[in-house]
């Protein structure tokens, strides 16, 4: 059988679905294409254009706005004694669950030597917290310093 001849054969025996998808269609046309629906498809250009002013540059030789209060942190963070923050830190770091859970652990389930067994997790919620407690030893020392400075002033 040919193969056009297949397809009118089977366009034959489509059945009334066929008829009932074609009828409705026709009925149902006029409503979807009609004209009710163009009006309310405007396009308005001048909603949707580029103002002239954004479109024009940023100066180059506009310096950025600079925090004085922001560089003054940073210098007095820099001269802070680095050993009174480490001495804050590993103090905290002794109470820190996180690092005696891990302590605990090794003492009662030994690792190899030079190899380690700890999840990566825990290893990065112990840095965290290093980090967030390095942080707030500076960010104290700092404030204390700050603090001292406006009442000499």
């Amino acid at each position: 059988m040919k193969w056009w001849w297949r397809c009118r054969a089977q366009r034959a025996n489509a059945g009334p679905g066929l008829a009932k998808r074609q009828a409705f269609r026709r009925e149902t046309e006029h409503l979807i294409m009609g004209v009710g629906s163009m009006e309310s498809q405007v396009f308005d250009a001048k909603a949707y254009s580029v103002s002239p002013v954004d479109l024009i540059p940023p100066d180059d030789d506009d310096e950025p706005e600079v925090d004085v209060r922001w560089l003054h942190y940073c210098e007095v963070a820099a001269s802070l004694d680095r050993e009174a923050i480490i001495d804050v830190v590993l103090d905290e770091l002794r109470e820190s669950s996180t690092l005696l859970d891990m302590v605990e652990d090794a003492c009662h389930n030994p690792h190899e030597p030079g190899r380690p067994k700890t999840s990566l997790h825990e290893l990065l919620a112990l840095g965290k917290a290093a980090l967030l407690l390095i942080a707030r030893a500076v960010d104290e020392q700092v404030s204390l310093r700050m603090a001292v400075e406006v009442r000499h002033d």
